[in-house]
């Protein structure tokens, strides 16, 4: 019975403790990072190799003669730890990426779809498993290496500590002191006849496996992620191209309080309350504006936590943010919840002309992941002088002295949320069949702007511009809440920044300053304005999984502004847009002096935009992504009568299943096969995950029957720019006068495709292939 009890009472004890004995305090952590970061080469005992090989994944570094040394080993748990070495002599690289789009990518670098380099010398990093392997193939050698390989060793390191897309430190911590014994590779190499390159296995990523080629000019050093892909897209069907999800965090709630000043620079407070999905954890990483410095970050005990985070580069801002490595001072374990606060200062707005221009959009506070979707509570004190407005309900608002108090509350989980100051003035607008539209707009700047532009460069600024902007805002949410749904929120706000481009978030929206100036005539400031609000379905409201589904987001809102475009003026003017951006998308490689090199697909997100392909990511996922959606549109009208229920059916559906969640590209494919009623494997694939331009060439012959006494059509369609088995469905107009016209859609399966249009009563005046810009494609007929 004693025993029993005795028994009972160590499980007792084991089960209410939450760390393990292997745990380790934030200071430990600090430490065993430092020793990481700045790794020691033994160069007093290296290892002769011939003919050894490196296989990883997709990649093999085989060393062919030469000589290798490992870093001096750390304690991990109690055990001697090597963790990576370099390697000089004679050796090559092979890479050739597992998946179709990515041997793609790489091919617009190298000109090539595999790697097959010599190289000179490479650092790696790897886990413990990967020295016992290699210590079976090697022998001790009797030349050791000195400080000069030393110093080439550093250089390659230098090469990794630069890299700012992730902390390589802290990423081979995590994974070294991981339970579970992950398989982390990194290895940075010097090939004899190009640019160094860097490939990485991180299993923590959802993309593990990543490939980088460094880039050096005068004055300058980078690095261009070439490829980057989940070890789970094992095919062309491209169904786990998102990789599995490996958040480690749920962000639940942030409680943030803020003092900014009239020259943009903040004091803030963030309480971060998180969920733990997967434990032990102790790792984690957050990621906030560069130009925010961190005071200090501690748990809800108020106990200090360490940190480190990479060396700062104020240049970059909106757009950029970099990680901060927060080392915890216990284990938490699955269902835990987290909790942290964070102080921090900086700039989030820049002070000039006596005016302010917010640069941070949505990363002025510490996040964690990618769109992680969370409550908050925000409590801002700013200079009276300044009007405020964020997102987020209004709870409490007082003047006292020089300092503006405002509360405000986000009670939808938002993935992005910011806020506006400035010398601007809050008009109204409300219609009863719509939410209230509240527009904050300063004359006095744009008197000012309008002065300079109108001596200048000849532009005059338009009359009652909050009146234009607001006109816009209204209609496109009527039009949008007819197309897809209503809009969810109990107010809409639209505020003016200094900059070119527009950030929406939940009920609040930034514009640029240039569409505040006037409308112009061409459309594209109403266009603009439409396409803000509509991310408040797409985007803010129906959320994207991963940069591969990103166009869902913006190739959606680009497609809606086109929507509300053709409400706004005709089907002339609507049709007119998309044949610009077709020919946009068709001759952007022409240029004067060179030419480009090819464009990504549309699953490539981000990455369609890099050296060799600059300013692709506003033509493709924008684009590109709105002509796919207009082509799923003409596959689903009905060529008889023009009805249009199916596509409106699907958008509604769309918007109403995942409103409030992040979707894939499989999500959307599955609810358009079922309003177009059949599989689209094959389109999402010629269109999304690939980059097909076709052209056709159509001829036609009309031809008396003389057994039926009617007219035969007989068709030719020959296919250009194009694989051999690319299919599609396209329309045919026939005109037979100046009101009476027929249509019909066919099957294109074929580069050379011959059909029949049978016992026509009436002369044909014209047959158009693909009318209303039906497919992205050149016709010439």
């Amino acid at each position: 019975m004693k025993i029993k009890k005795y028994l009972f009472a160590i499980f007792i004890l084991l089960v209410l403790s939450n760390s393990s004995p292997n745990a380790y305090n934030s200071q430990d952590f600090s430490e065993l990072h430092q020793q990481l970061y700045y790794p020691l080469l033994n160069i007093n005992k290296t290892y002769k190799v011939s003919s050894d090989t490196i296989f990883h994944h997709d990649f093999a570094l085989i060393m062919g003669t030469g000589r290798i040394a490992f870093f001096d080993p750390i304690v991990i748990n109690g055990d001697s730890v090597v963790y990576g070495g370099y390697f000089e002599g004679n050796g090559s690289l092979l890479f050739r990426p597992s998946v179709q789009m990515e041997r793609d990518q790489l091919n617009r670098f190298y000109h090539k779809d595999s790697l097959d380099e010599e190289i000179n010398s490479a650092i790696f990093f790897f886990a413990p498993s990967m020295y016992d392997s290699l210590l079976k193939m090697l022998q001790l050698s009797d030349l050791k290496f000195d400080n000069s390989n030393t110093k080439k060793m550093r250089k390659l390191h230098s090469e990794i500590k630069q890299e700012s897309d992730f902390l390589f430190s802290f990423e081979l911590m995590r994974n070294l002191t991981s339970p579970f014994g992950r398989p982390y590779f990194l290895t940075c190499l010097e090939p004899k006849n190009d640019y160094k390159i860097m490939y990485q296995f991180n299993p923590y990523l959802r993309e593990e496996i990543r490939f980088w080629k460094k880039y050096w000019e005068p004055g300058n050093s980078f690095s261009e992620l070439v490829n980057s892909y989940s070890q789970y897209n094992i095919d062309e069907s491209y169904t786990n191209i998102n990789g599995r999800k490996k958040a480690q965090l749920d962000i639940l709630h942030y409680d943030i309080s803020t003092r900014i000043n009239y020259k943009g620079v903040i004091v803030s407070e963030a309480k971060v309350k998180a969920k733990v999905l997967s434990g032990p954890l102790q790792l984690v990483q957050f990621s906030i504006l560069p130009s925010l410095v961190i005071d200090s970050i501690k748990n809800i005990q108020g106990k200090m936590i360490d940190y480190y985070r990479g060396k700062l580069d104020m240049t970059f801002k909106n757009w950029e943010t970099r990680q901060i490595a927060l080392f915890l001072n216990e284990e938490y374990l699955y269902g835990d919840t987290l909790n942290l606060i964070f102080y921090y200062h900086g700039k989030v707005a820049e002070y000039d002309f006596g005016e302010l221009y917010l640069f941070a959009g949505s990363n002025w506070y510490p996040k964690y992941g990618w769109r992680d979707r969370a409550t908050y509570d925000l409590k801002f004190k700013t200079d009276r002088r300044y009007t405020f407005t964020s997102c987020g309900s209004l709870q409490n608002e007082s003047k006292i002295g020089d300092t503006l108090f405002t509360e405000w509350t986000v009670s939808q989980a938002a993935a992005n949320i910011s806020f506006n100051l400035g010398y601007m003035k809050k008009y109204k607008f409300e219609e009863d069949d719509i939410v209230p539209v509240e527009i904050f707009y300063s004359k006095e700047l744009h008197a000012d702007i309008a002065n300079y532009l109108s001596q200048d460069l000849m532009i005059g600024i338009g009359k009652d511009m909050e009146k234009q902007v607001a006109e816009d805002i209204q209609n496109s949410l009527r039009v949008f809440k007819h197309y897809f749904g209503p809009y969810a929120l109990p107010k809409l706000s639209v505020s003016e920044i200094l900059a070119s481009h527009g950030e929406a978030f939940p009920g609040f929206v930034h514009l640029g300053f240039n569409t505040w100036i006037n409308t112009d005539a061409w459309g594209n400031d109403r266009l603009f304005r439409a396409h803000e609000v509509a991310h408040q379905w797409w985007g803010v409201g129906v959320g994207y999984e991963t940069y591969h589904d990103q166009w869902l987001s913006e190739g959606f809102a680009e497609y809606s502004a086109l929507l509300y475009f053709q409400v706004i003026t005709d089907n002339k003017k609507f049709l007119k847009k998309l044949k610009e951006s077709r020919n946009n998308i068709f001759s952007v490689r022409k240029y004067i002096f060179s030419s480009g090199g090819e464009a990504g697909p549309i699953a490539m997100g981000y990455r369609t935009s890099s050296t060799k392909t600059r300013g692709d990511y506003g033509l493709i996922v924008y684009e590109k992504s709105a002509f796919v959606l207009h082509m799923l549109r003409n596959l689903m009208i009905d060529l008889k009568t023009m009805n249009e229920d199916k596509f409106l059916a699907m958008m509604r559906e769309f918007y109403g299943t995942y409103r409030g969640k992040d979707v894939s590209t499989q999500d959307f494919k599955r609810i358009a096969e079922k309003y177009v009623g059949i599989e689209l494997d094959w389109f999402f694939d010629q269109w999304v995950y690939n980059n097909y331009l076709p052209e056709y060439n159509f001829t036609y012959d009309i031809i008396h029957n003389d057994s039926t006494k009617l007219l035969d059509v007989k068709c030719r369609i020959t296919t250009k720019g194009v694989p051999d088995n690319f299919k599609m469905y396209l329309p045919l107009e026939i005109q037979f006068g100046k009101d009476s016209k027929a249509y019909i859609r066919i099957l294109v399966d074929s580069k050379d495709y011959s059909f029949e249009i049978p016992g026509l009563s009436n002369r044909p005046r014209k047959i158009i292939l693909n009318p209303f810009e039906s497919v992205l494609a050149k016709v010439k007929q």
